[in-house]
C-alpha cells in the first residue's frame, strides 16, 4: 500500500489507486495531464481535495472517490465540464450543491442522447438503415394493395372481386414483404460508418445511383401515382354503380361515402407528409456543395428546422397515421375495430355468434353465383 502519490509520472490518461492509504491528493497536479479521462481513488483515507489538485483534470469523464473520509468538495470540481460519472458514496459529506448535481445530470443526458452508434459501428449502421428502408417500402406497398383491393371490390365483375378473398390477400401481403425485403439489400453491402458527409451512408457509386433511383421511383413516383389513380378510379366506379342501380342524381352515400373519404384522406395524408420531404431532399442535393460559411444564420436555421421536421418526423409518422385517419373518418372502420377487440376479449356465446353472423351478412363479399349468369 502507498500513502502518498508518486512523482515524475507525466501524461497519464488513466489513474487507478484503489485500496491504499492515501490521505490527500497533494502533488496530484504533477501526475495528471489535460488528456486524463479516468481517476479512481476508492477505499482510501482522503479527507479533503484542494483546488490546485484538480487544476489539470478538466477532461476527466469518470472520477471515483467512494469509501473515503471527504467532508467537503472544492468549488473547482463543479467546473469539470466533461465529467460523466462521479462516485462519492460512503464519505462524510454534509451537503452538495443542488446546481452542480443538475449540471452533472444534464451532462450525462447529453452524453447518452448524442451517442449515435451509427458513427462508429458498421453493423448497427447497416441494420438500422436496412430496417428503416424496409419499413418504408413495405408500408407504401401495403397501402397500394389496400387501394387496389378497394378498387376491385367495387367491380361488377366476379372475376375481379375474387382477388379480394382473404387467401389471396394473405398471399399478396407475403409477396409484397419478400419484394420489399429484397429492395434495400444494397444497404447491407454498400453502407459504412465513419463518413465525412454523413456518419452512415452509401460508399459505392453503384449503390448511390440505385439509392437515388429507388428514392424517387419507389418512395415518390410509384406510390403517389398508384394511390391517386386507384382512388380516382374507385370513386368513378362507385358513381357508375350508383347510376347503374337507378340513382338519377349521381352521388355517393353510406358506406360508399366512407370509402371515398378514407381514400381521399389517405392520399392527401401521403402527399402532405412525404412530398415536402422529397422536395427538401432535392433542395439539399442541389446545395450539397455550397459551404456553410456562405450561408446566413437565418438560412442555416431554416434548413435545420426543415430537416428535423420533414426527415425525422413527417417521413416516419406517416406509417402510423393511416390508422388514425381511418378511425376518425370511417364509422364502419371503428365498428369493425371494436368487434375485433370484443371477439378477442369476450368469450364466445350463442348470442355473440348470432350477432356476429348478422353483422357479417351485411358486409360486401364476392358473389357466389355462377359466373356465366353475370355480365363481367
Amino acid at each position: 500500500m502507498i500513502n502518498h502519490l508518486p512523482a515524475n509520472i507525466p501524461n497519464l490518461h488513466i489513474i487507478e489507486l484503489d485500496s491504499n492509504e492515501l490521505t490527500s491528493l497533494s502533488g496530484f497536479e504533477m501526475i495528471t495531464s489535460h488528456n486524463s479521462t479516468l481517476l479512481s481513488f476508492n477505499d482510501n483515507k482522503i479527507g479533503s481535495i484542494s483546488s490546485a489538485s484538480l487544476a489539470r483534470i478538466d477532461t476527466v469523464n469518470e472520477f471515483y472517490l467512494s469509501n473515503n473520509q471527504l467532508t467537503e468538495l472544492p468549488d473547482s470540481i463543479y467546473l469539470i465540464k466533461d465529467l460523466k460519472k462521479f462516485n462519492i458514496q460512503n464519505n462524510k459529506l454534509d451537503a452538495i450543491e443542488k446546481e452542480w448535481i443538475q449540471d452533472i445530470l444534464a451532462s450525462m443526458l447529453a452524453f447518452f442522447t448524442n451517442n449515435n452508434p451509427s458513427n462508429y459501428s458498421d453493423v448497427y449502421c447497416k441494420i438500422r438503415n436496412y430496417m428503416i428502408n424496409f419499413s418504408q417500402f413495405s408500408s407504401r406497398a401495403f397501402i397500394i394493395l389496400a387501394c387496389l383491393d378497394r378498387f376491385l371490390l367495387c367491380s361488377t365483375s366476379v372475376r375481379q372481386r375474387q382477388f379480394c378473398r382473404p387467401i389471396i390477400a394473405i398471399k399478396m401481403v407475403v409477396f409484397a414483404i419478400l419484394i420489399c425485403a429484397c429492395l434495400p439489400v444494397y444497404i447491407l453491402i454498400s453502407y459504412k460508418s465513419h463518413q465525412i458527409i454523413m456518419p452512415c451512408m452509401v460508399t459505392t457509386q453503384a449503390g448511390n445511383i440505385y439509392e437515388t433511383i429507388s428514392i424517387w421511383m419507389l418512395n415518390v413516383t410509384i406510390p403517389t401515382l398508384s394511390m391517386s389513380i386507384l382512388s380516382w378510379l374507385t370513386i368513378k366506379r362507385l358513381k357508375a354503380n350508383a347510376k347503374r342501380v337507378g340513382r338519377e342524381k349521381i352521388r355517393v352515400n353510406g358506406k360508399d361515402s366512407q370509402l371515398a373519404t378514407m381514400l381521399i384522406a389517405q392520399v392527401l395524408l401521403y402527399m402532405v407528409t412525404n412530398v415536402p420531404y422529397f422536395i427538401f431532399i432535392f433542395y439539399a442535393k442541389i446545395n450539397e456543395n455550397v459551404p456553410t460559411s456562405s450561408k446566413s444564420l437565418y438560412q442555416i436555421t431554416i434548413e435545420s428546422f426543415s430537416a428535423t421536421l420533414l426527415t425525422s418526423f413527417f417521413y416516419y409518422v406517416f406509417n402510423g397515421w393511416s390508422f388514425f385517419v381511418y378511425t376518425l373518418t370511417a364509422p364502419s372502420f371503428r365498428r369493425e375495430l371494436l368487434m375485433i377487440f370484443s371477439r378477442l376479449c369476450l368469450c364466445k356465446t350463442p348470442h355473440n355468434n348470432s350477432q356476429h353472423t348478422r353483422t357479417r351478412s351485411g358486409r360486401i363479399h364476392p358473389m357466389n353465383q355462377n359466373i356465366a349468369t353475370i355480365n363481367p
